[in-house]
């Protein structure tokens, strides 16, 4: 890891092995791990649950490579090149994998929901669909509209945004766990 990083600060290496090849492939493997410990429960809340807490886990990763990916590009006010639109398409196709209608626990279920319909939250949503579709129209001229830090900051705020759900959902399994255990 050591001689990774050196490489990284000398910037002798790739930015995508870097950030793809590397850091998410880190995650990627953490979040395997999480994911298989979810399904050796056999109570469907607590797996349920768990199952919810890794998917939001998975979309804060996609949204981390998305914001440092579409940064890079915007940054460099340059064209997409057809792979880096690629790329970028594959992420952002993936970053919506959170879908608190899934969630079993009612209670759970509705501080997400309540949490969502928030005006701001809302808006946040509307905002960054908004952006999206400005960088596709403006991907192939290079002529972006938008200030990097601006779709930073956007992306920062879902990824805040899905984190409040991470701790909703993080208590819920907290307390569900300890009523199964009282059970045994």
């Amino acid at each position: 890891m050591l001689k990774f990083r050196q490489k990284i600060d000398n910037f002798s290496v790739n930015f995508n092995d870097v950030f793809f090849g590397y850091y998410s492939q880190l995650n990627t493997y953490l979040l395997k791990e999480l994911e298989s410990i979810g399904t050796i429960n056999t109570n469907s809340t607590i797996s349920n649950l768990s199952y919810s807490l890794v998917s939001l886990y998975k979309n804060i990763e996609f949204i981390g490579q998305e914001r440092g990916f579409v940064s890079k590009i915007l940054s460099q006010y340059v064209p997409f090149s057809p792979e880096e639109l690629n790329i970028w398409i594959k992420i952002f196709s993936v970053s919506n994998l959170f879908d608190y209608t899934t969630i079993n626990d009612t209670n759970t279920r509705t501080q997400i929901e309540n949490l969502y319909k928030l005006p701001e939250n809302v808006k946040l949503e509307e905002e960054i669909t908004h952006v999206k579709a400005e960088l596709i129209t403006a991907a192939q001229s290079g002529e972006y509209l938008i200030d990097p830090t601006f779709m930073v900051n956007l992306l920062t705020k879902k990824i805040d945004l899905l984190d409040k759900s991470a701790q909703i959902i993080k208590l819920s399994l907290n307390k569900e766990e300890s009523s199964f255990n009282n059970q045994k």
